[in-house]
């Protein structure tokens, strides 16, 4: 659906100069930051939330390797995975908003200068009942593989250490835990629950992907193998 023309261009044209990155980087986290804190609720994460979140991606993934006994490995860190997330999130009390979905710099209209954005595109991944953070560790990861050309998986591997993270990409994730009440998240799940996010929908979408070696590869087994007990 056409609303309205906004002025601007999209953000992916300001992917090369680091000065335009972070400001669009900043200007976009403010903007859905709005969308985040205007539409929330401080809840108590249930059981059924975490099923949501975390099951339901995990088993599409374990789909692709159910049955197959030179697999094991990858069913076993799937396993692990959902145990790890689980402990991450049961009992915590956070706050639960409207997100995007996909928010990436090719649904984001910015400014010339990259200072404002004029237009958020592309709605629907949007969820009513989400965690806000992830939009901004997808707005974090997908700027990463547009300007340095690498794949979901590798920039995933990458963030789940914290001391890969840029300064700024910190303070824009600390300043969202800080505007926002209740308990703030582990960094690494919040990465690994985006990560299962694209990855299931890229799966559920499209047959092609689930036959791709490259592709999961490079997106699905290269974090699996950072899993450990």
């Amino acid at each position: 659906i056409v609303e309205r023309i906004v002025p601007g261009i999209e953000a992916r044209q300001v992917m090369t100069d680091r000065t335009q990155r972070e400001a669009m980087r900043r200007a976009a986290a403010s903007a859905i930051g709005q969308l985040h804190l205007r539409s929330g609720t401080l809840t108590a994460i249930s059981t059924e939330m975490i099923d949501s979140w975390v099951a339901q991606p995990l088993n599409v993934l374990r789909s692709l390797y159910v049955g197959q006994e030179s697999h094991a490995e990858k069913l076993q860190a799937l396993d692990l995975l959902e145990q790890q997330l689980r402990q991450a999130l049961a009992g915590s009390q956070t706050w639960i908003s409207w997100v995007h979905g996909d928010f990436a710099p090719r649904n984001i209209i910015i400014s010339t200068d990259a200072s404002m954005v004029t237009g958020i595109l592309d709605w629907e991944s949007a969820m009513r009942s989400g965690l806000p953070q992830l939009d901004l560790i997808h707005l974090f990861v997908s700027i990463r593989m547009n300007y340095q050309h690498k794949e979901l998986g590798y920039v995933t591997s990458e963030l789940l250490s914290e001391s890969n993270w840029t300064a700024d990409e910190r303070d824009i994730l600390n300043q969202s835990h800080s505007l926002l009440p209740g308990d703030a998240l582990d960094n690494r799940a919040l990465v690994l629950i985006s990560w299962l996010h694209h990855v299931s929908a890229n799966l559920e979408k499209s047959v092609h992907y689930r036959t791709h070696r490259w592709w999961l590869a490079q997106n699905i087994e290269n974090v699996l193998n950072t899993i450990k007990a």
